[in-house]
């Protein structure tokens, strides 16, 4: 294995914004395409989900490739910072075409195409990008207790965005004449996301000046057995940490992203107050942040496998009292609240540590195996991730039909349960399915420190 690497502080915190720079316009997307689409383009909410979910299908068969191409890449500038530059254009790119509302067509058809187009080109972007986030982690530290801190960095920082996002942009939306309705809303979101991917992606880069360099790359490069398809393969089928992580992470960033994607109509339709989700978003924001230190103290007093496993627990828990309880009336509010807010902690506390365990089950196939594919292992992990993330758009577009939607319609038992189904009863159940595949996760405390002390 490597011997340890460490880098400053500084470093570790420029390189986190990386993270952010890609988060911001997925939180996006996951937000405000379907309301887009459905009460600005007054398109099919039901067409809107299959693009969703087709879109995350394409994005998940790109990963092993693109990831195949980082790995096999270094320049002169590196092998990625090139590629964060090139993800962060092309991102920036799609993000302005869809939600700029610069082209409409009078046909759906074209405007279908349009809309298609340029989610693959912002896909190829966003994978670029973040496959750099994932990847990059091994060269910069490798460290027991800088690893969970670059974690929480990671986390910390797309939490903190998340949580101003949720409080201002719905309602921000919103204020324009015709509400959801107008495009300007839309369109000024997108203006900022990329202002702000833009900044971000630009102090990435700084960050990785010394670490990411070809000398660097030689080195480990000399150790590692030459990448073939047999080895990706070999990787799926023999990393038994990979595969634990995969099944564990991706149900609960399917549980995420079905509630991300259900937010406004889960506040409209089963709580019956919009204004709700402001005060849920405005806890949540603090409380999100206090569950990224929790669980790196958790992680670096512990290990990153009790970090998470104790946050799905809780994930569990809360969900169940909403079940229990069914806190919808307008004297329990305090209860819904508090036990949104307590989800929000909890889910927090579990992704805390989930890109740091990528760069550790990265560092499990160089030291199992000899391979360093830091670039594959991180895309692959995205593969499954977002094959099963992918069945958020599907059913989403399965609520949407069930209820018959269409903009601003009034509130109904039907749509009550669609979205109390969507965003309370599927996530709890993704939660049990982390917990059963974490358990048998095999990198605890002990088992990575004689991996980054070992020299084989």
């Amino acid at each position: 294995m490597k011997t340890r690497i460490k880098t400053s502080n500084i470093n570790l915190l420029l390189f986190s914004g990386n993270e952010t720079a890609t988060t911001a316009s997925f939180n996006l997307i996951a937000v405000f395409f379907t309301l887009m689409m459905t009460d600005n383009l007054l398109l099919s909410g039901v067409v809107a989900g299959f693009i969703f979910m087709f879109s995350r299908i394409f994005d998940a068969i790109t990963d092993p490739l693109i990831g195949t191409l980082i790995d096999k890449t270094t320049t002169r500038f590196g092998r990625y910072r090139p590629f964060i530059i090139i993800g962060s254009f092309t991102l920036n790119l799609g993000i302005l075409a869809i939600f700029g509302g610069f082209v409409k067509f009078d046909s759906n058809i074209l405007m279908y195409g349009w809309i298609m187009f340029w989610y693959v080109v912002y896909i190829i972007g966003y994978t670029f990008q973040s496959a750099c986030t994932r990847s990059g982690q091994t060269i910069i530290t490798n460290d027991q207790y800088q690893r969970p801190l670059l974690g929480s960095l990671l986390a910390g920082f797309s939490y903190l965005f998340y949580g101003v996002f949720l409080i201002t942009s719905i309602s921000y939306v919103k204020s324009f004449d015709g509400g959801f309705a107008n495009s300007i809303g839309y369109r000024n979101l997108a203006i900022m996301i990329v202002a702000l991917n833009m900044f971000l992606t630009t102090l990435s880069v700084i960050s990785l000046r010394k670490a990411d360099t070809p000398s660097n790359y030689e080195k480990l490069e000399k150790k590692s057995k030459k990448v073939t398809i047999s080895a990706i393969l070999d990787l799926i089928k023999n990393n038994k940490p990979l595969r634990r992580l995969i099944v564990a992470a991706g149900t609960n960033k399917l549980a995420q992203l079905i509630t991300a994607t259900s937010m406004a109509y889960f506040f409209i339709y089963t709580v019956g107050d919009i204004n709700v989700q402001k005060t849920v978003a405005s806890w949540g924001l603090g409380f999100g942040i206090l569950g990224v230190v929790v669980g790196t103290v958790i992680a670096q007093r512990f290990d990153r496998k009790k970090s998470f496993l104790i946050g799905t627990y809780l994930g569990l828990f809360f969900p169940i009292v909403i079940i229990i309880t069914h806190p919808f009336s307008a004297n329990l509010q305090w209860l819904l609240v508090g036990c949104l807010v307590a989800i929000l902690f909890a889910t927090a506390l579990a992704s805390a540590n989930v890109l740091p365990m990528i760069a550790d089950v990265a560092d499990y196939e160089f030291h199992i195996n000899k391979h360093y594919v830091p670039s594959i292992v991180g895309t692959t992990f995205s593969l499954v991730d977002k094959l099963m993330s992918s069945l958020s758009g599907l059913i989403l577009a399965g609520a949407l039909y069930y209820i018959s939607y269409y903009p601003n319609m009034p509130e109904s038992p039907k749509a009550f349960w669609a979205f109390f189904v969507m965003v309370i009863i599927i996530p709890a159940l993704g939660h049990v399915a982390s917990i059963l595949a974490f358990r048998a996760y095999p990198i605890n405390k002990e088992f990575y420190d004689k991996m980054t002390s070992s020299d084989n």
